[in-house]
């Protein structure tokens, strides 16, 4: 668990006295931790490195009784523990009979219409039907011309020139990172036994909008294998102006081998950002953004 101490057999690179260091941070994953010692760069000076727990020589591990940080075992096999929840009985299924509702259906009486009583008085006679005396003149309708609305002429729009396409694409370069003004002993170290590399992805002219990608690969120089885990330092970006905008500022635990930054074009005109491990310049990058 962290702040343990590892005490290493003798023999081999300890010599006959052994050697002991602090555990920094444990991975039960990789099965790796990192080692806070002196000593192991050279004499008197401190350093942290990464240790394979299935190949180190470790004799074993010095815990304080107070230390109230929540360890990992590390065995040589995972004892699963499971419940073992009570068995429910299952419930017998319930039946429902629906319950028949009576309907009564009432039939309408048929009823005989009744027949109109007529007056005798007022039942008209013929001579008592006034007769025209009078011909009828119809009048013919009137016909009005048909309107005649001219024609609209017909304006053609003017073509109007289309522009160019200009082939924009986002392309990939590598950026310069330098080591050679290191002079915190623990980052030197750090960079002795790691590769760290740099690379940008954007379009070669940046818009308002756009966005650029900087990938930060950090690998093992024996095993070219990617490093996780904690950084002994922080990785800090710092950009000029406001004319960029990035998703965050600095970075202290690595994942999956590579840190990505986005960076995000917000104003016209020229910008920088710049890469810092811990207060020690590693990088810079230029941006004009139209």
């Amino acid at each position: 668990m962290p702040w343990a101490l590892v005490v290493y057999n003798a023999g081999g690179r300890f010599g006959q006295y052994g050697h002991v260091g602090k555990v920094m941070y444990y991975n039960k994953w990789l099965h790796k931790i990192i080692v806070r010692d002196m000593a192991w760069v050279s004499m008197f000076t401190m350093s942290d490195r990464r240790d394979d727990l299935t190949t180190a020589n470790v004799e074993c591990y010095i815990y304080n009784v107070r230390n109230t940080v929540v360890g990992e075992v590390i065995t040589g096999s995972t004892t699963a523990i499971s419940n073992n929840p009570t068995q429910l009985e299952p419930t017998q299924p319930q039946t429902w009979t629906p319950t028949p509702v009576q309907t009564t259906i009432v039939v309408p009486t048929p009823t005989t219409p009744a027949v109109p009583v007529t007056n005798p008085a007022t039942v008209p006679t013929e001579n008592s039907v006034a007769k025209p005396t009078t011909p009828v003149v119809v009048t013919p309708p009137v016909v009005k011309p048909p309107v005649v609305i001219p024609s609209q002429p017909v304006v053609t729009p003017p073509v109007v020139p289309v522009k160019p396409v200009v082939n924009d694409t986002a392309s990939t370069k590598d950026i310069t990172l330098s080591f050679d003004n290191i002079s915190d002993p623990l980052i030197q170290h750090y960079v002795w036994i790691r590769d760290i590399s740099a690379e940008l992805t954007s379009k070669a002219t940046l818009h308002i909008g756009d966005e650029a990608v900087l990938i930060i690969t950090i690998k093992d120089k024996q095993t070219q294998v990617n490093v996780d885990g904690l950084l002994p330092t922080v990785l800090e970006f710092i950009w000029s102006n406001d004319n960029i905008d990035i998703d965050y500022s600095s970075v202290r635990l690595i994942s999956d081998g590579k840190v990505e930054v986005h960076i995000r074009a917000v104003q016209a005109g020229k910008s920088s950002l710049v890469i810092n491990l811990g207060i020690e310049k590693i990088g810079r990058i230029g941006f004009e953004i139209q």
